[in-house]
């Protein structure tokens, strides 16, 4: 999590990973592209949903399947372009923008 600090975020997803399980964290740093490349230098693929880019479901199985550790980044409103450049995946979650 990046941008301003909400601990509710960070809380409710911990409460889902406690409901449904999984292997799944979150956490705050305010520095987004030093997470970003600190998780590609430890080899994981970086996601970004955006309401740009290539089709979730077109993907899915690439993704899916090749075995490595993901960092998801849930885009928003002004995202920088060094957000999609250093992403490995841009991915649309939704038809139009």
């Amino acid at each position: 999590l990046s941008g301003q600090q909400d601990n509710h975020i960070i809380e409710s997803v911990e409460r889902i990973v406690d409901n449904w399980g999984g292997d799944f964290q979150v956490e705050y740093d305010k520095n987004y592209m030093r997470v970003i490349r600190q998780h590609k230098e430890n080899g994981f693929e970086v996601i970004h949903l955006t309401m740009y880019g290539k089709q979730v479901c077109d993907v899915i199985p690439d993704i899916r399947d090749n075995g490595r550790d993901k960092l998801v980044i849930v885009g928003g409103a002004k995202v920088p372009t060094e957000v999609y450049e250093e992403s490995d995946w841009n991915l649309s979650v939704t038809n139009q923008p």
